[in-house]
């Protein structure tokens, strides 16, 4: 991933010596091909360069117009080049090179704040218009590109990386205490905050435009809830998703190398190299150095090697398995210092090593099936929408079947459906007014915030947090709305994706997500529910579409891997049961720290007696350590000894 930088002192102050530069050499593990700055009086912005399309061979940046009144910065991709590059010779644009940045620069010229509308891809840019002294900044419509910004009123600092705000010698260390409790109770909502309280993310889809005396953030696109796509059969609606996922898949092995794939066995990632195989193909590409990998654990029943050795005998593929293995304990403390965020999960450990190796191998873009599971899987709410139109026979049928698929599991089955039919099919139909009051009464009841601080919870005003909407779109139905509420709703997806751009920013790579394509996302919520998921099955529309892409051991595979044991042995490695029985957030109220002392005692002796509720205290137990290392070692500037 490139990497963007930049100040802007809005009160004229010129930028201090060396500054940008600092800034942009501590990121500058996302620049092999190039960091380079332009400094204007009170402005300075910077960019950090990695090459991965033919374009970007061309591509100079911070890039300016003729007379400089524009001066633009970018991270990113932009995948609709053709197709913008004709609407803005349509709008008499000279384009003078094919890069990307050149088409954001000139569409932004022709179209302002409606310019990133038109882009579709993954990006984070910045515009600064010397003439109006404004500053245009923006972020895709899923989030894929980071973009933190600090601002005082007067002073504007944004980068890719959080940790180049607390560079910057005005800018305070404070601990964000209502992030901190989204955090604790494993339960991140809010897609603006970070863990500094002065420190924020522009949300997906968002721009934001900065001047003297206005900042004003605005969100430039949204799902349309009226957009419908509605056929006869089964088969026309397999048809429309191919071409769409086609389209997805093609625009994203744009490459000045050869492209890589993820390949864990799963129908998202098999489903993407087979048709990027199948695009190879086509186009006359067969040997286009395309290659896979995949994390092994022999003898694990998480293991998928048996899944992803059916694709490379189906495809022929070049396929690379890796046994998977954990970075000593204190990479977790360095990575934590490095970014100066949260720190990252076991899982995204064991993966990052397998980014070394892909790195090694040359391969500077590989795609990722993520956004599968949140796009196409549909959602348990489609319980409630058979209650409110009094569809019982479909209803009954579909309990009957996620029962069958809940015995069958050797995990804790996601579904659990007599509690479910309570909790998504009764529950959302009852009247606004008294599921507040229920809320309210049970909030300040239960335990949903153990082992958290009940002082702590009712500063933070934690319960208010969670509730809050950030958007006012109604779908039509129960399940649509929860399928949005995961792309508007949930901070977990900004969480994740920026965990994951961090970490490939050190392995001179770029991530890309077909499944997460603008396109992809307005068709699954435009279908009808029972083409996500209908009885036994999941993903309903996409495993149509793959018949003859994908082998039928995986295109009609139900099981997911679950890699929580991964968890246990970093527990272990950390030495946690010594830091839970002394922890310094307990010792601030945050965390009740005898409970979460014997909450680690039963998850352990949970795991010795081989029953499987050791898994419900593992994401619980990371976020309190994670917080613990985070706090340590970014605020009391402690080392977390090991």
């Amino acid at each position: 991933m490139s990497g963007i930088a930049g100040v802007i002192h809005f009160d004229g102050k010129p930028i201090e010596p060396g500054l940008i530069e600092k800034m942009t050499s501590a990121m500058a593990h996302r620049g092999p091909d190039g960091i380079n700055h332009w400094v204007k009086g009170s402005v300075a912005l910077g960019q950090c360069m990695l090459r991965t399309t033919p374009e970007s061979l061309e591509e100079h940046q911070p890039l300016t117009n003729e007379d400089e009144s524009l001066v633009l910065v970018m991270d990113g991709r932009v995948d609709n080049c053709e197709e913008l590059r004709w609407d803005l010779l349509a709008h008499g644009v000279v384009l003078r090179d094919r890069s990307d940045a050149e088409l954001v620069l000139r569409a932004y010229e022709v179209w302002g704040d409606l310019s990133p509308f038109r882009i579709l891809g993954d990006f984070a840019y910045v515009v600064w218009d010397r003439s109006t002294r404004q500053l245009f900044c923006c972020r895709d419509v899923v989030g894929l590109r980071p973009f933190y910004y600090y601002w005082s009123g007067m002073m504007f600092v944004f980068c890719t990386e959080l940790q180049l705000i607390l560079k910057h010698p005005d800018v305070r260390r404070d601990p964000n205490e209502g992030m901190i409790a989204e955090y604790l109770s494993a339960a991140i909502h809010d897609r603006e905050q970070t863990l500094y309280r002065n420190i924020l993310r522009l949300p997906a889809a968002h721009y934001l435009k900065v001047r003297h005396n206005l900042f004003t953030m605005q969100r430039y696109w949204d799902v349309d809830p009226a957009y419908q796509i509605r056929y006869s059969s089964d088969a026309q609606y397999a048809k429309h998703f191919e071409h769409v996922f086609a389209e997805a898949v093609s625009c994203r092995l744009r490459s000045c190398g050869p492209v890589s794939a993820e390949m864990s066995g799963g129908v998202d990632s098999s489903s993407i190299v087979a048709f990027a195989q199948a695009h190879y193909h086509s186009v006359g590409k067969a040997e286009s150095g395309f290659e896979t990998f995949a994390l092994g654990f022999p003898g694990k029943s998480c293991d998928e090697s048996a899944f992803s050795q059916s694709m490379v005998k189906m495809w022929d593929l070049t396929h690379h398995t890796l046994p998977s293995t954990v970075p000593e304990s204190s990479w977790f403390i360095r990575e934590t210092r490095r970014s100066g965020d949260f720190t990252p999960y076991p899982t995204w450990a064991a993966w990052d090593l397998l980014s070394s190796f892909i790195q090694e191998r040359g391969f500077r873009v590989i795609l990722n099936g993520a956004g599968g599971d949140e796009w196409l899987t549909g959602s348990i709410s489609h319980y409630a929408d058979f209650l409110r139109h009094f569809k019982l026979k479909a209803l009954i049928r579909q309990v009957c079947a996620d029962l069958q698929f809940a015995s069958r599991e050797s995990v804790p089955a996601i579904i659990f459906p007599s509690l479910t039919l309570l909790r998504v099919g009764l529950w959302p139909l009852l009247p606004t007014g008294i599921r507040r009051a229920v809320k309210s009464v049970v909030r300040s009841r239960s335990a949903n915030y153990d082992p958290l601080e009940l002082d702590f919870v009712r500063r933070t005003k934690l319960g208010e947090r969670l509730a809050k909407r950030n958007s006012n779109r109604r779908f039509p139905t129960h399940a649509q709305q929860s399928i949005y509420g995961r792309l508007a709703e949930s901070g977990w997806m900004a969480h994740g994706i920026e965990m994951r751009d961090r970490l490939d920013g050190l392995h001179d790579r770029e991530t890309r997500f077909p499944f997460m394509d603008r396109r992809i996302i307005e068709f699954s919520l435009a279908i009808p529910e029972e083409q996500l998921w209908r009885g036994h099955d999941t993903k309903y529309v996409l495993r149509n579409a793959m018949s003859g892409f994908l082998p039928e051991l995986i295109r009609w595979r139900r099981t997911k891997a679950d890699f929580s044991h991964v968890f246990l042995e970093v527990f272990q490695m950390l030495n946690a049961a010594r830091h839970f029985d002394d922890l310094t957030i307990a010792s601030i109220g945050w965390i009740d720290g005898a409970k979460i002392a014997r909450m680690y005692s039963e998850m352990v002796q949970s795991y010795q007696r081989k029953d499987l509720a050791w898994i419900n205290y593992v994401w619980n137990l990371w976020m309190v350590l994670g917080i613990e290392i985070w706090y340590k070692e970014m605020i009391l500037d402690e080392r977390f000894e090991l």
